[in-house]
């Protein structure tokens, strides 16, 4: 590499110093030798003049036209055009006086034929006027001026300078070199080092863009593994933190290890060893995300924590009143809705689950935080008991029987044993109603639930309200959104429903954004705004807050509320102010805000602390930079120090001053 270095600035030095005087020595050789030519013939053509003129003198015109075609063949000139009383010739035959068209002179000029450049003179003897000329010089090689130059001398001296330019040129290329390497010598080993560090470190940049980027690309894809196998709000680690989070927040100490009480679920693919055996890795990946997706879904809607998973096993804790059921209610349906859905693309898998109470404890551990507890390790240990293959399962210690036949599941009269622990294996076979709503929220039990609207019943209008206060879901079906849709149009559709039990319709439409979190589309928004057309006040307001949450702020604004309630006008302000983040749609709820009527300024101050926190939450700069919305938060902040408004305003208010 050190040799292509050298080389290429050999080449650079000479050419900085040999190119440069080698061009202007060649270029003055080559002008010098143009310049000697051109006035050999000038001298040539004047002895012709000079000729011509005599003879014309001597009266001796006949013999000037043999003499020019003598010169003309001895190539002294290239070609003439004679013309006097006595004689006219030319050559070549066709040219004439006026094919000269400058005036008589002793000036040189020059002109085309034929392509060729042509070098003439023109003069008046007496009567007679001839134009003689000869062909410009002919470009030649450097070497042949060199060689044919008439100023020796001259050249000599040139060339003697040339070359002891060429002489001091080489010594100082020789001196540059033997510098650079007396210099590598006295320095060799620090800029070896020097180097070795630089070359080090630029391969330590690209590791550690390298790792950099594998990390990034790694993180991605467990980011689209994991969303389906667990989410943060569901998280066990997660949610004993936030709980020690508000403990230190109140004053009061924490200590490791933290205990609670908790029912740890074990739950994983029956046979799944076998089915992995079979199948390609692709597809047993496919199975098990679809598996823990299911999983983490229903352990969302009943409030189980996410401890770990490993494989096609994922452990869950439910802590909490009910925590048992819970735990249970979240096995029964994972085994039936992965059973039904792999039955969809023909496969028969089924899943089994183990079910254990016991303290817990989270310590800190070497790099993590651990949990232990004595359900922990019983559910696994349950696991080793069981050898049914085919159907879905659910081990029970044995003190849990009986909760097995709440739920309506099938069992084996005979209780096994693990390990000194006594069992009960219970059969899940199908969805139980379950008299408690809480545990009943799976995709087909809320299926079930919305399709017992057209039943018109109050009972039926009940179980709304309660699915409404305790339902939390991140995704759903198909299935729940065509029995939603088909809920509000049928009660859309009941005029005497509506005035029965006016509340009917304004529930159905707050609980769509709960039900379709990932499912709402235009059909939804539509049938949203059909119901509004129906003039019923709570309809509306409850139709622009869940087209609020949903982020759908246009749509929103375009719900009508002019002759409506005080809620219903602050919702249609707060809307515009979204859907058009100005100073004047800001300044509007501003004003009711600020009202004298206490019914329109408890609305706007609600309304306006939803703005300025979605506005923060949102991140929707065009509305943050406004001077109205800066006005806005005074008065917010004005209000929650007066403390005068209900609780339900100062709480709103409050939130949305802590996003600031």
């Amino acid at each position: 590499m050190r040799l292509v270095k050298d080389l290429l600035k050999l080449v650079i030095l000479m050419s900085v110093l040999y190119v440069p005087p080698a061009i202007v020595f060649f270029d003055y050789v080559r002008k010098n030798a143009i310049e000697s030519e051109l006035e050999e013939l000038k001298g040539s053509l004047e002895s012709v003049f000079t000729l011509v003129e005599s003879l014309q003198y001597a009266g001796f015109s006949a013999d000037i036209c043999n003499q020019l075609k003598s010169e003309a063949r001895a190539e002294r000139i290239a070609f003439f055009s004679y013309r006097s009383k006595e004689a006219s010739c030319s050559i070549p035959d066709d040219l004439t006086p006026e094919s000269f068209p400058t005036e008589p002179g002793p000036e040189l000029y020059t002109s085309k034929s034929n392509g060729t450049e042509l070098t003439y003179s023109k003069r008046n003897f007496s009567d007679s006027v001839i134009s003689i000329g000869f062909q410009k010089p002919k470009e030649h090689s450097l070497g042949y001026y060199v060689i044919n130059s008439k100023n020796v001398l001259t050249d000599i001296f040139i060339e003697l300078l040339l070359v002891m330019w060429f002489i001091i040129a080489t010594f100082v290329i020789v001196v540059y070199f033997n510098l650079q390497r007396t210099k590598q010598i006295l320095t060799g080993s620090s800029r070896k080092q020097s180097f070795l560090h630089k070359a080090a470190s630029i391969f330590a940049t690209d590791d550690i863009q390298t790792l950099k980027q594998v990390s990034s690309e790694i993180k991605t894809q467990l980011d689209k593994l994991e969303s389906g196998e667990m989410y943060i709000e569901t998280n066990l680690q997660y949610s004993v933190l936030a709980e020690i989070k508000n403990e230190v927040l109140s004053g009061n100490k924490v200590t490791f290890p933290i205990s609670f009480e908790g029912t740890v679920v074990r739950v994983d693919i029956n046979g799944y060893s076998q089915i992995m055996q079979t199948m390609t890795l692709e597809k047993t990946r496919e199975i098990n995300v679809s598996f823990k997706s299911i999983a983490a879904e229903l352990a969302y809607r009943y409030k189980g924590l996410f401890e770990n998973s490993a494989g096609d096993e994922v452990v869950y804790c439910f802590r909490g009143e009910n925590r048992i059921r819970r735990g249970m209610a979240f096995i029964r349906d994972l085994s039936i809705e992965f059973s039904e859905a792999m039955e969809s693309k023909g496969l028969k898998l089924f899943v089994k689950g183990s079910v254990y109470d016991s303290p817990m404890l989270m310590d800190l551990g070497m790099n993590r935080l651990e949990f232990d507890g004595l359900s922990l390790l019983y559910t696994n240990r349950m696991f080793g008991s069981l050898e049914i293959k085919d159907q879905n399962v659910m081990i029970l210690p044995s003190e849990l029987y009986l909760l097995g036949n709440e739920f309506g599941l099938t069992s084996n009269e005979t209780h096994i044993s693990a390990k000194g622990m006594k069992l009960s294996v219970h059969y899940i076979t199908s969805f139980h109603d379950h008299t408690d709503p809480e545990l009943l929220k799976s995709d087909k039990h809320i299926e079930a639930l919305l399709n017992r609207v057209h039943t018109e019943t109050e009972s039926s209008f009940e179980e709304i309200l309660n699915l409404g206060t305790s339902l939390r879901l991140k995704k759903s079906s198909d299935r729940i959104k065509f029995a939603w849709i088909s809920a509000v149009k049928f009660i859309i559709s009941k005029n005497d429903l509506r005035q029965t039990m006016p509340q009917y319709l304004p529930t159905l439409i707050s609980l769509g954004p709960v039900l379709l979190p990932n499912q709402w589309d235009d059909e939804c928004s539509n049938i949203v705004k059909q119901a509004t057309e129906l003039s019923q006040e709570r309809v509306s307001e409850n139709a622009i807050d869940a087209l609020l949450k949903l982020d759908l702020y246009n749509v929103a604004a375009g719900i009508s509320v002019r002759k409506g309630s005080k809620r219903l006008v602050a919702n249609g302000l707060l809307a515009e102010a979204l859907a058009r983040p100005t100073n004047a749609n800001v300044k509007r709820l501003r004003m009711l805000a600020s009202s004298s009527s206490i019914e329109e300024k408890a609305s706007g101050l609600f309304a306006s602390a939803q703005l300025v926190d979605i506005y923060r939450k949102k991140k929707i700069k065009e509305g943050i930079v406004l001077s109205e919305y800066k006005e806005l938060i005074k008065i917010l902040k004005s209000e929650l120090s007066k403390t005068k408004s209900s609780p339900r305003v100062l709480s709103k208010i409050r939130e949305a001053l802590d996003s600031l």
